[in-house]
């Protein structure tokens, strides 16, 4: 897993894409809202149930997907890196849309009344583009995430939270407001962040470095001290990141890269060059700078074992 640089700089093209299909998220966002307060006014009202399973409303998150393989995550998996040709990609809902678990039970809040009701899921999220990001099936489903959100405090914010002007004047972002109540708001991702926390790593809002460090084998291990080192262990065991199909051909790539890198090192220290700057020039070719701008599969194991084969050429 590596820190991905977005929201960044768009071209023109990639411009008007992103400008028109937030209006398109947006009016999803307003169907699934107006849809489940009603079936909250109306326990006979199905239209909730239904809406997450109509075509145009699906067809919002997997055109962001298959938008972000290509102009963002360079077609890997947002978690474990895995390239698309490798596996099938889902749009994955980070704030999981429908339910929540945590060690695989239901996590349980506290309706409006002050009852315990099974968590609906971030539901008003599910097309927020912060929330949604491309995924292999191992990290998403199978033995990997599916519906498991941890986090640090003990109690989940209630889904219906009312609040005062005041306080919804000291958040960080704009509130979704209901359509239905007046004073009933929905908390954005990052202020979630900070009043439920969260203990999985964010490809957006963290640097997976200060959590996860790879062995000589391609095999992930949890790092740093505190939270850094406990979202290393959540998320490795939620995204299934040591699953045995993935670690031998994490290995893979670690000895390859290392072969090409001393490959051209040779080759540059036939030409003369001393075997610092034969180094330097081999670190500079695309065949390893790729890896180091993230752009090649399994790149975050790769530095890694490229740091430890040459640590002064290859710096943390």
């Amino acid at each position: 897993m590596i820190h991905i640089d977005f929201p960044r700089q768009l071209t023109e093209a990639q411009q008007t894409w992103w400008t028109d299909w937030e209006t398109r998220a947006q009016d999803a966002t307003k169907q699934v809202l107006e849809a489940w307060e009603k079936a909250r006014q109306d326990p006979n009202d199905t239209a909730y149930k239904k809406i997450f399973d109509k075509p145009a409303i699906q067809k919002v998150w997997a055109d962001l997907k298959n938008w972000l393989l290509p102009n963002v995550f360079n077609d890997k998996c947002a978690y474990c890196e895995t390239p698309m040709i490798r596996a099938t990609l889902h749009a994955e809902h980070y704030r999981p849309k429908l339910r929540v678990t945590q060690n695989g039970k239901k996590v349980k809040i506290k309706d409006e009344q002050g009852q315990d009701v099974d968590h609906p899921g971030y539901f008003w999220l599910a097309f927020h583009w912060t929330n949604l990001l491309p995924a292999c099936e191992w990290c998403n489903t199978v033995n990997g995430k599916r519906n498991e959100f941890p986090i640090p405090k003990t109690t989940y914010l209630s889904v219906l939270k009312k609040l005062t002007r005041t306080e919804c004047d000291s958040l960080r972002e704009k509130l979704i407001q209901s359509t239905s109540w007046p004073d009933i708001f929905y908390f954005q991702p990052v202020d979630l962040d900070n009043k439920e926390g969260r203990l999985l790593l964010h490809p957006y809002f963290d640097d997976p470095r200060k959590s996860l460090k790879f062995d000589d084998f391609g095999k992930v291990i949890a790092f740093g001290s505190g939270d850094d080192k406990l979202r290393g262990e959540m998320s490795i065991k939620v995204y299934n990141l040591n699953d045995g199909k993935i670690v031998p051909v994490r290995r893979d790539a670690q000895e390859e890269a290392l072969n090409k890198f001393d490959t051209i090192t040779k080759y540059y220290r036939i030409q003369g060059l001393s075997l610092n700057d034969a180094k330097e020039r081999a670190k500079a070719d695309p065949a390893i700078s790729d890896y180091i701008a993230g752009k090649k599969p399994y790149s975050a194991a790769v530095v890694d074992y490229l740091r430890v084969a040459h640590p002064t050429t290859f710096r943390s």
